[in-house]
Parts: C-alpha cells; structure tokens; sequence
C-alpha cells in the first residue's frame, strides 16, 4: 500500500522540475511532400527519354548510353526472336542501329511514366517511330524500368516490340457473347483423351 502511494509522492515533487519544450526547427524532417517527390521523378524520366530520343535524332550514341543510363546487368530485349542485349557495348550497338547513325528521324508518342510510393523505382511506356532516310518507317513499343540508386536513375531492363502485321490490317474479332473466351454462356463439351 505504501509503494504506490511513494511512487505518486515523487511523481508529484518531480514533476515541477520538468520543462516541456518545442522540438528545436533543426530536428524537423524538412521532407518534400510525398506527392512532390514523385512528381520531381516522373518529370526526370520523362527528361530522360527526351534526351534519349533527341541524342538518337542526332546520331550521338554516347549521349544516348548516357541518356539510357543502364546500369550494370542491365539487359534489352529488341524486336527480333533472338535480340537480347547486355552490357554498354551491346546496348550502344542497338542504339546506334536506332538511329542509323543519325540519319533517321524518331519521333516519341504517347510517353507514360509512373514511379512507385517512394519514387525508388519507375516504369515508362511510349511509341518510337523510326523514319530511316531510306526505307518504310518502324513503329516501335519501347518500354522499361528505372531504378533509383542514391539519386541517380539507372536502367534495370527494357524492352523494344514492334506491332503484329496482322493486328495492323485485321479488325480484331469479338468473341461471342456466350462464347467461353467472354467467361458467359456454356463451355464446350469436353474432348475425349486420344481424340
């Protein structure tokens, strides 16, 4: 019975020495808003391809690695079945078979980029339209993943796709409304084993 009350008699004798004061200004976390954060790292990506896209218009294959900025391990997979690149020397060889030494004209279209919470990563979505000064244009799908280490934005993986010709000249066909592809109607009867 005695202890509990000895505890709130200290408590009470202490209590007037304390001194409640305000977190000093320079203990504050300063941080951005979260939202600014991610708005700073979308507009870098986007900066980013732009230099990428205008270094290929010019036919400067560094400024364009530089532009890309791939890091280490960082691989590409191009249009063709077998494309595969990695490493500086590869990837430079693709950039510079883009842009034809610069005697192409690329124009970049619908550029999407988004970044993650804490903009530690970032993805971008847009169309290349390769116009070789000899030759049909190529439409490419280029998209990709960025990665922010320390600050600085590096390339983990990315991935250049062209269009099907038949998705090109063919409607695309809807499925039926009861067909199984639409998940109404009925499915088809099974098939026997051996059939």
């Amino acid at each position: 019975m005695y202890r509990p009350l000895a505890a709130v008699v200290c408590l009470a004798l202490a209590l007037p020495a304390c001194r409640i004061q305000p977190t000093p200004r320079e203990y504050i976390d300063r941080q951005i808003p979260v939202t600014d954060v991610r708005q700073q790292a979308e507009d870098a990506l986007r900066d980013r391809i732009a230099a990428l896209v205008q270094a290929l218009r010019t036919g400067d294959d560094e400024a364009a690695l530089a532009a890309l900025a791939p890091a280490a391990g960082t691989f590409i997979i191009g249009p063709g079945e077998a494309d595969r690149f990695t490493g500086d020397q590869q990837i430079h060889a693709l950039l510079n078979l883009i842009s034809a030494s610069g005697t192409a004209d690329i124009e970049l279209s619908d550029l999407e980029v988004g970044v993650s919470a804490r903009a530690t990563s970032g993805w971008f979505a847009a169309w290349l339209e390769v116009r070789p000064s000899e030759g049909e244009p190529i439409a490419l799908r280029f998209t990709g993943v960025y990665l922010n280490r320390e600050g600085t934005w590096e390339l983990a993986q990315a991935h250049l796709s062209t269009p099907s010709p038949v998705l090109l000249t063919a409607p695309v066909p809807y499925p039926p409304r009861d067909s199984p592809a639409t998940g109404r109607g009925s499915l088809p009867p099974p098939v026997a084993p051996g059939r």
